[in-house]
């Protein structure tokens, strides 16, 4: 069953210069669409508003400026930007493989998976923190891991409810005082009461989250807000070394870490975490050459977006 407002396309409709090829997934925002250039044949993914409001477009306009700018093989890249039916889209890099929480729902990760995806993770994010950015939606389906060639990279996708701790995309006026954003079960508890008022350290909360999914199988928090406020808050959740006997120390003291739930006791930095779990950066397989996005402008990118602005 669709959302209000759904944008729905069919395999073979032409969108500009991509054919449509397949639905990709859906959410209350937004849905993504396999497709392919017609010239090229280079396949991408198209994230189409499903409705036009202000705040909307506003945040798609401030993702697609985000993800055009950071271009990190850790993070998901825009390449242009399209209407579909009269609403904004966003031309996408299209990962070839699954999220990070539907390869999780498949198979157990070893510990050196968890250290080499986890990496790339950790990366990606600490670009986005680099531009005084921070995420505010960091969780397993928010990750895309590409499969090349037998190998995998996690690429962080969706900055659509992005902050910028400083002025670079604008005035921060999209979150009202006092409101919650973000996956609750994957987010720090002062972002569920006030995420206007988050800084990177709520990232780290979510990362977190993330590690501790990925060594036990399982979330650390309940998904329900409410429930999610209550234990979070408290610092509630059954400790790593408990419900993954097997896991590296160092992830039971990480996890603990970026869990607290005083943001004064958290790592302030990815560099931080990092250095906790003894990772390296990450090195992740160089984007095939048929797959590179065909870059737009940061100039035309603003323009191509400014009258939706207006909506």
């Amino acid at each position: 069953m669709g959302y209000p407002h759904e944008v729905m396309l069919a395999p073979g409709e032409i969108v500009g210069p991509f054919a449509v090829e397949s639905l990709l997934g859906r959410g209350a925002s937004a849905t993504v669409w396999a497709v392919r250039r017609r010239d090229s044949g280079g396949v991408y993914a198209l994230k189409v508003l499903s409705a036009a409001l202000p705040r909307g477009v506003e945040r798609l306009r401030r993702e697609a400026l985000v993800l055009f700018s950071m271009r990190h093989p850790n993070v998901v890249s825009v390449t242009d930007v399209v209407e579909v039916h009269g609403h904004p889209a966003l031309v996408m890099e299209r990962v070839q493989g699954p999220s990070l929480d539907r390869l999780l729902a498949r198979e157990a990760f070893d510990w050196l998976m968890i250290d080499r995806l986890f990496a790339h993770v950790l990366d990606g994010v600490e670009a986005a923190h680099a531009r005084g950015l921070v995420h505010r939606d960091l969780k397993p389906s928010n990750v895309l891991v590409a499969e090349t060639s037998g190998l995998r990279v996690a690429k962080v996708s969706d900055f659509g409810l992005v902050k910028a701790l400083d002025s670079a995309l604008g005035p921060n006026s999209l979150t009202q005082a006092f409101e919650a954003l973000g996956t609750p079960g994957y987010i720090a508890p002062e972002q569920m009461i006030d995420a206007k008022s988050v800084d990177q350290r709520a990232d780290i909360f979510s990362l977190g989250c993330i590690l501790y999914r990925m060594a036990a199988g399982q979330s650390a928090f309940p998904r329900d807000l409410r429930g999610a406020v209550v234990a979070s808050s408290r610092g509630e959740y059954t400790p790593l070394e408990e419900v993954a006997p097997g896991a590296p120390a160092a992830y039971a003291t990480a996890v603990r870490a970026c869990l607290s739930p005083d943001r004064e006791q958290r790592p302030r930095a990815v560099s931080s975490l990092r250095r906790m779990l003894s990772l390296s950066h990450g090195s992740p397989v160089p984007v095939p050459p048929s797959a590179e996005p065909e870059a737009l402008s940061l100039g035309g990118l603003a323009a191509a977006l400014s009258d939706a602005d207006e909506l």
